[in-house]
């Protein structure tokens, strides 16, 4: 996983680009959070899809990836919104490096990543990216976390133990609320999908999507959201 998001940006993006196909995260978070006028500053950023969704409304969003082969390709998908936007390369456990305050932080699917690469220590890492998030947000703003609750699979659940235990450390600990939502894949045929969901997910799935001949793959996302008060 980690060499596709060093050096396989645009398959990446073919994968991205094919997921939510009813747009069911775009109208959470906007529901959630309006970032009309808003300074928002971005961990993961991968190619840039959850940036789309949010760069013509928000006022800027600094946009930060610990890799830079995918910052490259996102500043390169999204150069009509120049203006808008700033790239910097940073893990998500630098987030102390950042000198400004914004109205809303937003990370999608990479905490999770934080998370599991620290098994020893992941309480202790949870807790220092939440408190992180939180010097960073503005009071008024919102703290707005993306992950995964399951791909191809029928009921929403987190597909790993220490990603349960993130997430109820999230609800628990730190007093996020925990909306789910369906992200499902639409692909032109059983095939397209067995080739794109299979360089990322692996072997299995992709003989999975060829022996059940599915173009439509079930997926479901959480979104964690905390606003800050003071």
């Amino acid at each position: 996983m980690y060499e596709i998001y060093a050096q396989y940006a645009p398959e990446y993006d073919a994968l991205v680009t094919h997921e939510d196909y009813q747009g069911q995260l775009a109208q959470t978070l906007h529901r959630l959070y309006d970032v009309t006028n808003k300074d928002v500053i971005e961990f993961g950023v991968g190619t840039g899809r959850v940036t789309a969704m949010l760069v013509e409304k928000a006022r800027h969003i600094t946009c930060c990836d610990r890799s830079p082969h995918m910052l490259a390709y996102a500043q390169q998908k999204l150069q009509a919104y120049a203006d808008k936007l700033t790239f910097v390369q940073r893990d998500n456990l630098e987030l102390n490096r950042v000198e400004r305050q914004v109205d809303c932080l937003i990370e999608g699917w990479s905490f999770g990543h934080t998370v599991l690469d620290h098994p020893e220590t992941m309480d202790d890492v949870i807790d220092r990216l939440v408190a992180g998030c939180m010097a960073l947000v503005r009071p008024g703003g919102a703290v707005i976390l993306i992950e995964t609750m399951g791909t191809m699979v029928e009921d929403p659940a987190p597909p790993l133990a220490a990603l349960a235990h993130f997430y109820a450390r999230l609800r628990d600990q730190h007093g996020f609320a925990e909306h789910v939502i369906r992200t499902d894949y639409a692909f032109a045929d059983e095939e397209e999908a067995a080739q794109i969901m299979g360089f990322f997910f692996g072997e299995e799935m992709r003989e999975q999507i060829l022996t059940t001949r599915q173009a439509i793959i079930k997926e479901y996302t959480g979104v964690w959201i905390k606003h800050i008060t003071d």
